[in-house]
């Protein structure tokens, strides 16, 4: 397994009668993991955050934004954000590398105004009902 480690080595002569020993101190670095499969790209809306994006789990490991999940996807286009793999395997090293998401524009919230025929129709149920006033 990668990590490090204390071998304590003794060597010997054929009649054993000059012996070496040492200990030795040794690091296992973790490997590169190989065929990762990058996630695909992703679409959002304008206004959505990458906490609003899913990434997917695979049997290698777990994706996550490097970035702060509270920050924007960005204006509407196509947009890059760093992402890395965290390998289930200890014994690998994080795989770190960039996914496209596609922003189109947002869904307007607003709350309409009165219609022109709801304004007119008020217009005349106050002349009718104050006809001394000419107008709203």
């Amino acid at each position: 397994n990668a990590g490090e480690y204390e071998v304590y080595v003794e060597l010997a002569s054929n009649n054993f009668t000059n012996v070496l020993s040492a200990t030795i101190d040794l690091r296992i670095e973790k490997g590169d993991l190989k065929n990762v499969t990058t996630p695909s790209a992703k679409n959002a809306k304008y206004g959505q955050t990458l906490a609003e994006i899913t990434l997917p789990s695979t049997s290698t490991g777990v994706w996550y934004f490097e970035d702060d999940l509270s920050m924007s996807v960005g204006n509407v286009g196509v947009n890059k954000f760093t992402v890395k793999l965290v390998p289930n395997d200890k014994n690998y090293k994080d795989f770190i590398t960039e996914i496209t998401i596609n922003v189109s524009k947002a869904d307007p919230k607003y709350t309409a105004p009165i219609s022109i025929s709801n304004l007119e129709l008020q217009r005349y149920n106050f002349q009718r009902n104050h006809p001394s006033k000419n107008s709203l």
